[in-house]
């Protein structure tokens, strides 16, 4: 069963097929447990790539199984980038509610847990800023959560991190307002200049009207 799903896996005497693999190997399991530690990255990465959220158990616990005191660096690099990349998937699935109960807070946990910063648009950085920006909003809202203006603004600047020219202009009106946050007119230009010269309407008029009072600005 083993050597079954290695010539799957390999593709030189029969066509690859990851699916095939993972039957036989999981075949194999059943009745050579002593094999886990070999199959254990493979098994791995199949649901990592494959599993998303609805199975991040099974990720989990064979990411726990791999026996990385034998390998080398770049494979330890490149299973730890593997595992944040299904953390980043999961978090979509949640966000979009794919195979599970949509869930913005459990989406942007799992977000949260993808640190690499990863080339080749295998991230969605902007998408990124907008759940945060959502998120916050849910905070500052208390609509589906409860109502919590320190997370508000903490999901705020981190979605302005992102470059989300919507947290942008939130932050500017709390800095303008002075309630929530100490008031700083200066920085709630400095904020509301970012996100208007990107196209932010209420801060084009916030800022605007800054102009035409002389409100921290000639």
């Amino acid at each position: 069963q083993y050597r079954i799903g290695m010539l799957y896996e390999e593709g030189e005497v029969i066509d690859k097929n990851p699916d095939e693999t993972f039957f036989w190997y999981s075949e194999a399991l059943k009745n050579g447990p002593v094999l886990a530690e070999s199959l254990a990255p493979w098994m791995f990465t199949y649901y990592a790539i494959h599993g998303r959220a609805a199975n991040l158990e099974n990720t989990a616990y064979w990411y726990s199984q791999i026996p990385f005191n034998k390998s080398t660096k770049e494979v330890v690099k490149n299973l730890e980038e593997t595992l944040e990349l299904a953390y980043y998937q999961a978090g979509l699935d949640y966000y979009y509610g794919v195979n599970v109960e949509k869930d913005i807070l459990k989406a942007v946990h799992y977000i949260d847990k993808c640190n690499t910063q990863f080339e080749d648009d295998l991230i969605d950085y902007e998408l990124i800023g907008q759940i945060k920006f959502e998120l916050a909003m849910e905070y500052e809202l208390g609509t589906i959560l409860d109502r919590h203006m320190d997370a508000a603004i903490h999901k705020y600047t981190e979605s302005a991190e992102y470059g989300n020219i919507h947290s942008y202009c939130r932050l500017g009106m709390f800095l303008e307002e002075g309630d929530v946050v100490e008031q700083d007119l200066t920085k709630a230009v400095s904020m509301y200049s970012f996100a208007a010269e990107r196209g932010q309407a209420v801060a084009q008029f916030r800022l605007g009207r800054f102009y035409y009072e002389g409100v921290a600005v000639p």
